[in-house]
């Protein structure tokens, strides 16, 4: 699908935000992005004037402070602030809630808070960030759910396998393209 020049693609995203009277524009991911498309928020601020906040892993700052040609862009987003991570003992407290909210109406218990084994491999895949802890407790239900369906013999999960795909975000210099 051809989206067209990026004078156009320029036009209608101007366009739509004028249309929806946009009053504040919300990057989530924003250490994904490439430096053109950086600048275009850049760009959408001083035409628009619509304040642009960029949310992204500390990779997000090493990238407009460390990477060449990254000044403007680092300069156009003066304000900044880094949410510490959580700690072991958090991450249990966080998961044990998690559980009694989300899985309150389940038959059988994880208990996942209580196996510190658990908790560590947990704290080590995602570096104490809590939307990686999110997605870690979601893969995890999910598995659990499947093997509740499956003729599994042992009847539990494989932790390792089911969070093994999450791996806390590494700042390299070839992000800086």
């Amino acid at each position: 699908m051809n989206s067209g020049s990026l004078r156009d693609l320029r036009k209608r995203v101007t366009g739509t935000l004028k249309n929806y009277q946009v009053k504040l524009l919300l990057v989530d991911d924003a250490h994904v992005l490439k430096r053109q498309a950086m600048t275009e928020l850049v760009k959408i601020f001083d035409d628009l004037r619509i304040p642009v906040v960029m949310a992204g892993v500390k990779e997000l700052d090493q990238k407009l402070t460390q990477c060449q040609g990254y000044g403007h862009i680092n300069n156009s987003f003066l304000g900044g602030y880094n949410f510490r991570t959580l700690s072991e003992r958090e991450i249990t407290s966080v998961t044990q809630s998690w559980e009694e909210q989300v899985l309150s109406n389940w038959d059988t218990k994880l208990n996942l808070a209580e196996d510190s084994e658990i908790v560590d491999k947990l704290y080590s895949a995602t570096g104490g960030l809590i939307q990686p802890l999110f997605g870690c407790l979601r893969k995890i239900a999910i598995a659990q759910l499947n093997s509740s369906f499956s003729e599994n013999p042992n009847g539990g999960i494989d932790i390792d396998r089911v969070i093994g795909q999450y791996r806390q975000a590494r700042f390299y210099k070839e992000d800086c393209q």
